[in-house]
């Protein structure tokens, strides 16, 4: 069966943009039950990957893939949370997310890394992505690293 590429608008307001010291390429491939956390302006807390990554058809001009660690797979709610990391100083934007039968592919992309210096800093954005079709039973795949 051929694969099909799901193209979703997602607002990109609110995503879960941090950074850290280092520009170490960790990609990771383990599951871990739950996601960061950080305090809320009430004093509590919130879930980080709660948020919406953007998702696109394919990378754009300028785009280069990143590596990213699966969190977790929800399939009541039909999400994907992961947490893509930045490259040789990039930044993280956006997921491609194709689909086939049995596996869903997913290839996370940002900007090109600077020429030049590099400032030293991680960033990762945590999130998740709905696939078109039910999540239930497929395998999630790494697409182009």
């Amino acid at each position: 069966m051929p694969r099909m590429t799901t193209t979703l608008a997602v607002a990109a307001s609110g995503l879960a943009l941090f950074s850290a010291s280092a520009c170490a390429n960790n990609p990771g491939h383990t599951t871990e039950p739950a996601g960061p956390t950080r305090a809320a302006p009430s004093g509590g807390a919130i879930r980080v990957d709660d948020q919406p990554i953007p998702t696109v058809a394919s990378a754009a001009s300028g785009q280069v893939p990143l590596p990213w660690r699966l969190i977790r797979v929800d399939p009541a709610q039909n999400r994907i949370y992961v947490d893509v990391t930045s490259q040789n100083c990039s930044s993280p934007q956006a997921v491609v997310v194709e689909e086939s039968a049995t596996t869903i592919t997913l290839t996370a992309l940002g900007t090109q890394p600077p020429t030049g210096a590099c400032a030293g800093e991680k960033r990762s954005l945590v999130g998740y992505v709905t696939p078109r079709d039910p999540v239930g039973g497929l395998e999630v795949r790494h697409g182009d690293q």
